[in-house]
């Protein structure tokens, strides 16, 4: 028994590319972690700002600054006051705390790259298979 194989033409590479990137949803994550973050912040200055402005108002008119002593009003604006101040500080940590997991996303986030894959067939060598990234 005996096989006859026709002799290969001159083949061309065929190439293959094909595009690997990095999920964009760890970039999205991390731009929305960091924004959020940064909002937090925001939000926490303006409300020790407020905080600050209640205080002081407070010893315009209703406490006396020498005795530390304040009339009911007074006490109102004072109790206020902290309580605006405490929500700016866990504002404040909490906001950073979301802007550094912004940043450690973004960091460890994995980088776009691009990778391709050709294969020829040859008379002298065969199957060839090159790639590259």
């Amino acid at each position: 028994m005996t096989f006859t194989v026709p002799p290969l033409g001159a083949a061309s590479p065929a190439s293959l590319p094909v595009d690997r990137l990095a999920p964009d949803g760890d970039l999205n994550l991390a731009i929305i972690a960091g924004g959020a973050g940064l909002t937090l912040v925001g939000t926490s200055i303006v409300l020790g700002l407020v905080a600050k402005s209640k205080w002081s108002g407070a010893f315009d008119s209703a406490c006396d600054k020498q005795t530390l002593k304040c009339d009911a009003s007074g006490q109102r604006q004072i109790d206020s006051a902290r309580s605006l101040g405490n929500v700016a500080t866990v504002l404040a940590i909490a906001g950073g705390v979301t802007v550094a997991t912004g940043v450690v996303l973004w960091v460890t986030a994995p980088k776009r790259h691009r990778l391709e894959v050709s294969a020829s067939v040859g008379p002298v060598t065969g199957l060839v298979l090159d790639g590259r990234f």
